[in-house]
């Protein structure tokens, strides 16, 4: 099934418990139909021209194309980092029941 309107969001955030609060929040304001959360992911970046590398926690949100600007505004409100990787992906594709689900989750 094409499914433009299917987004993938990552986001890196310092801790398990900060991850799990985000989770939770984006759930409860049907701004995520699903999240993901991967710990131990080394994360090594450029910071104020230096080489940096910490230990983060990556959320992978399953959410809709239309709640980009609230899901992005949400984030940078409520992310401990002065610049909080938010990065959306548009899906190409996905199964007709997966996205029908994510649909209903967010209405």
């Amino acid at each position: 099934m094409k499914s433009s309107n299917i987004l993938l969001v990552f986001i890196t955030v310092p801790s398990l418990k900060k991850g799990n609060e985000l989770a939770k929040k984006l759930l409860a304001k049907k701004l995520a139909a699903c999240v993901n959360l991967i710990p131990k992911v080394e994360s090594f970046y450029w910071w104020k021209g230096e080489i940096e590398m910490s230990e983060e926690v990556l959320l992978i949100v399953k959410t809709m194309k239309q709640k980009w600007k609230k899901l992005e505004s949400f984030i940078r409100a409520n992310h401990p980092y002065n610049v909080p990787e938010i990065l959306g992906i548009e899906s190409l594709n996905s199964s007709i029941p997966y996205a029908q689900w994510i649909r209903e989750s967010l209405s």
